[in-house]
Order: structure tokens, then C-alpha cells, then sequence
């Protein structure tokens, strides 16, 4: 093979756009040959290394990867290790109720009081609106950011679902 050749091949292998093929050149190259171009000579136990990793593993480390993959259930798995646990959706569930008794408290009339209490004040009724506003659009914040995190894990998911099922 051409120096010129096979440098432009390695140039492209770094870049991901080669072909099993031409990997194969590559490798065949290196196995062929004993001096090379320093340019290229740089790499040989790159390449040297990734086929005697390939033959070492070979394909019986893909059936038992398969077989547990498999045996346990992709989704089962996966789902496992992203649920929460009882305790943060207990916890959430009680962000909440404060959030809606304190939202009561400030805004709805209190009908029980005598008529000779003070009321709130304007500013003290605006300033636990704004704390009220805030507490919700961080929650809601965060229930935004949940999710696109689930959305993503989802495409994932799917993604390692169909190269499950092509294989």
C-alpha cells in the first residue's frame, strides 16, 4: 500500500469516516509491513493492539453479554436503577401540601377571625406571594428539567432497544 495512501486512511480512521474495509487495510498495512513512515509508524501498536483485542475477545464474550443482557430484560434494568424512591416522592408530595396550605393561609379570607384583628398588610400579602411564585416556578423548573432528562433517556433507551433487536 502507498505511505500517502495509508496516511490518509489513519487521517480518516481518527476522524470516523472509514469503512470496516478500510480498517482492515489499515491493520493489514501494519501487519504487512515493517518500516513505515514515521507519521504512520506512530500508530502501529494502536492498530496492532486493536486486532489482537479483537481476536482475544471474539464471539463468545458477545453471546454471554447478549445472553445476560437479555436474560435480566433491557427495560427491566433501566428502569430500576432511574425510578426514585419512595421516600423523594414522599417528600415531594409534602413540598407540595406545604406549598398549598401556607397559598391558603395567604390568600384565602379567614371568615373565623373577629372583626377587630389587623389584616395583612399589601406589602406583607405581596412579599409571600412573590416567595409563594418563586417556590412554584422552581418546582416547576425542576419538574421541566425531569422531564427532558426522562425524554433523553427514553430516545436512549429506544436507540439501545433497536440495536438489541437488529443484532
Amino acid at each position: 500500500m502507498d505511505c500517502n495512501k495509508l496516511t490518509e486512511l489513519i487521517n480518516r480512521y481518527w476522524a470516523g469516516d472509514t469503512t470496516p474495509e478500510e480498517e482492515r487495510e489499515i491493520r493489514l498495512a501494519f501487519a504487512l509491513h515493517d518500516a513505515l513512515p514515521p507519521e504512520a509508524e506512530q500508530w502501529r501498536r494502536w492498530f496492532e493492539g486493536e486486532t489482537a483485542i479483537g481476536e482475544a475477545v471474539g464471539e463468545e464474550f458477545d453471546k454471554k453479554v447478549l445472553e445476560k443482557i437479555d436474560g435480566k430484560g433491557v427495560l427491566d434494568t433501566l428502569f430500576q436503577s432511574r425510578t426514585r424512591p419512595l421516600w423523594q416522592k414522599l417528600a415531594a408530595a409534602a413540598c407540595i401540601a406545604a406549598l398549598l396550605t401556607i397559598s391558603l393561609k395567604v390568600f384565602v379570607p379567614q371568615h373565623t377571625a373577629p372583626p377587630d384583628t389587623d389584616e395583612m398588610s399589601l406589602a406583607e400579602a405581596q412579599e409571600a406571594f412573590e416567595a409563594l411564585k418563586s417556590a412554584l416556578y422552581f418546582a416547576s423548573s425542576e419538574i421541566n428539567r425531569a422531564e427532558k432528562t426522562t425524554q433523553t433517556q427514553f430516545k436512549t433507551l429506544n436507540s439501545m432497544n433497536s440495536i438489541i433487536k437488529i443484532n
